[in-house]
């Protein structure tokens, strides 16, 4: 079995994301995502936030006359005793189209659950239903992290050894890469790993970020070499991610 099929991994281009059926309604891995795509009564549905999603699908759900608003009133779940639906405006609530107020400020781990039990809620099936999601980070399984890795170092030793055709340049690359590597999972915030990042904005990000930093922390000629391995590297990943 790939690591694809083993976590449920699909790629759009070269990025990754992650598509579960919504039968799988008590995940606790949930957190640290967003999501891509669901599909949900044969419809399928964009957004990028749970907030989004979920007024989405609810609105759906109204404008299908599967639940009344009496009934989304009623909605309440086991694992969360504040308010789901309201008849007023309160904070972090968004309006939806039959006047009710959703809550949007649950988090991603019970917003999915949230969106599979008002799916189930709704007589909708669950095995016909299915979402798309970015894991960031820690959210990642760590096969997957260490299969990620490995496999992009070994493509970089390949470039590397293209353009050099040295091995003690190549391994001064390699050895620096990795300790710049280092910088990145300890002191940003926005990935684990340069190896791990699959798409260009959060590249360009966290090489903005990173050189901040060194530039901060180092003498001008240890900052001018770390900055030459760090383009290297990041015009070697944006060629991978075409």
């Amino acid at each position: 079995m790939s690591i694809e099929e083993k976590f449920n991994i699909i790629y759009k281009g070269k990025e990754r994301f992650y598509k579960y059926s919504l039968t799988d309604n008590r995940r606790k891995d949930m957190e640290n995502t967003r999501p891509e795509e669901a599909f949900i009564d044969g419809v399928k549905y964009t957004d990028n936030s749970w907030g989004g999603l979920l007024v989405i699908a609810v609105n759906y759900i109204i404008k299908k006359n599967y639940l009344t608003k009496e009934q989304l009133l009623g909605f309440n779940v086991h694992w969360y005793n504040k308010t789901l639906f309201s008849e007023i405006q309160l904070t972090n609530f968004r309006e939806l189209d039959n006047g009710l107020f959703i809550n949007t400020n649950l988090g991603s781990l019970r917003s999915y659950w949230f969106l599979c039990d008002i799916i189930y809620y709704a007589s909708i099936q669950l095995n016909d239903c299915y979402i798309i999601v970015k894991r960031f980070g820690i959210a990642e399984p760590k096969e997957v992290q260490e299969y990620v890795i490995n496999n992009n170092l070994c493509l970089y030793h390949k470039h590397l050894a293209l353009k050099f055709n040295d091995d003690k340049t190549i391994e001064r690359y390699e050895r620096n890469i990795k300790v710049l590597d280092k910088y990145v999972s300890e002191n940003t915030s926005t990935t684990k790993s340069l190896f791990l990042i699959d798409n260009k904005v959060l590249l360009a990000r966290t090489k903005s970020d990173l050189l901040k930093l060194l530039k901060k922390t180092l003498v001008s000629n240890q900052y001018s070499f770390a900055e030459s391995i760090l383009e290297d590297y990041c015009d070697f990943a944006k060629s991978e991610l075409v």
